[in-house]
C-alpha cells in the first residue's frame, strides 16, 4: 500500500530483492540503477494485471469498477479459490492499485537514460 517492496506471500521466508541486495552488499540499494530496477520489477510483476480505464472515464464508472473488485474480494467463492488460483496473491484496488501503478510507471529522466545506455551497451539497442 505504500509502494515499498514486501516479501512474496508464496515464499515468505525468502528475502525480497532489496533485502537480498542488502544481505549481499551490506547496505540498502539506492541510486538510478535501483530506481530503474524497482520500476521494472513492479510494473512487470505486482502491477502487470491492473484494470485500467481510459483517461477521463467518469468517476461513477471508475467507482463501479472499484466496487466490483471490493465485492469480489469479499465473495465466499472467490475467497475459497483465490489461493489455488493466484498462489496466495491478492487483487488490489483503490489506493494500493494506484500506488502500484505510479511506482511502476514513474522513473526519473536520469534512470531512463541509464536504462537506455545499459541496453545500448549490452544489447546493441538503438533509440
Amino acid at each position: 500500500d505504500k509502494g515499498e517492496l514486501v516479501r512474496d506471500p508464496t515464499f515468505p521466508d525468502l528475502p525480497h530483492p532489496g533485502e537480498a541486495y542488502e544481505i549481499i552488499h551490506g547496505k540498502k540499494p539506492s541510486g538510478v540503477e535501483w530506481e530503474a530496477f524497482k520500476a521494472f520489477l513492479i510494473s512487470g510483476f505486482p502491477a502487470q494485471k491492473l484494470v485500467l480505464l481510459p483517461k477521463g472515464t467518469p468517476k461513477p464508472i471508475v467507482e463501479a469498477y472499484r466496487e466490483a473488485v471490493r465485492k469480489m474480494r469479499q465473495d465466499p467463492e472467490y475467497k475459497a479459490k483465490i489461493a489455488s488460483a493466484l498462489g496466495g496473491y491478492d487483487q488490489v484496488t483503490d489506493g494500493a492499485a494506484e500506488k502500484l501503478m505510479q511506482v511502476g510507471i514513474t522513473i526519473s529522466n536520469e534512470a531512463r537514460e541509464w536504462v537506455r545506455d545499459y541496453l545500448a551497451k549490452n544489447y546493441n539497442q538503438r533509440f
